[in-house]
């Protein structure tokens, strides 16, 4: 007796026949992608400006509103001897006055010393010589360097706002040098001009010739 029959092989695919088509879930994902605009390139950072450098004007605008401290940072920043080319008598006179007060004196005398080479026969340069004799006068106990600044100044500006302290001042220095004559003669002077100033009782008191 024969044996069942072995059951026919699966027919082989037909190489011609197209691949089965993508769900159309798929088909309409893929679309909407290709379609779908590209997203735009993010901005390049940008460089932050340094903060150290001051504007060239800066201390200018700082002088204007009575900042001294501010101005004269900003002129430290930015370069002491190009200001001092391009100042003008009045501003060296206060950037003068605010490194005096920063207890920089030395910047000080710079400015004080460049206005009055500047602007000599200004009012800025006799006012930088008043301030010249405050320096030697307060800081340094300079007398006879002070009485000199202060001379320069009465001698520029016999009526000046600062007339009153400078020849003060000056009779000041005379006494704390013990030039007697000098003395007697600067009390006069200033018991002539100002009787009820701020040194009129030392001027009373060394006109009578007494130390």
């Amino acid at each position: 007796m024969r044996g069942p029959r072995a059951a026919a092989p699966p027919p082989a695919p037909d190489p011609e026949s197209s691949p089965p088509a993508d769900p159309p879930a798929l088909l309409a994902s893929a679309s909407a992608a290709a379609l779908a605009p590209a997203a735009p390139p993010s901005p390049p950072a940008r460089a932050e400006a340094p903060s150290s450098a001051a504007p060239a004007g800066g201390w200018r605008a700082h002088l204007a509103a009575g900042k001294l401290a501010e101005a004269l940072a900003d002129v430290e920043l930015l370069g002491i001897d190009v200001v001092l080319e391009r100042a003008a008598g009045a501003e060296l006179v206060e950037l003068g006055s605010a490194a005096r007060l920063a207890r920089k004196p030395d910047v000080a005398a710079r400015f004080y010393q460049t206005a009055r080479a500047r602007f000599a026969g200004s009012d800025a340069a006799a006012v930088a010589a008043y301030h010249l004799g405050r320096m030697a006068f307060d800081g340094r106990g300079a007398w006879a360097e002070a009485e000199r600044w202060f001379a320069v100044y009465l001698a520029e500006r016999p009526r000046g706002a600062l007339a009153p302290e400078a020849l003060g001042r000056s009779l000041e220095c005379a006494r704390n040098l013990k030039l007697h004559a000098r003395a007697r003669e600067l009390a006069a002077r200033y018991l002539a001009a100002y009787p009820n100033g701020a040194h009129a009782g030392l001027a009373a008191t060394l006109a009578g010739g007494a130390d």
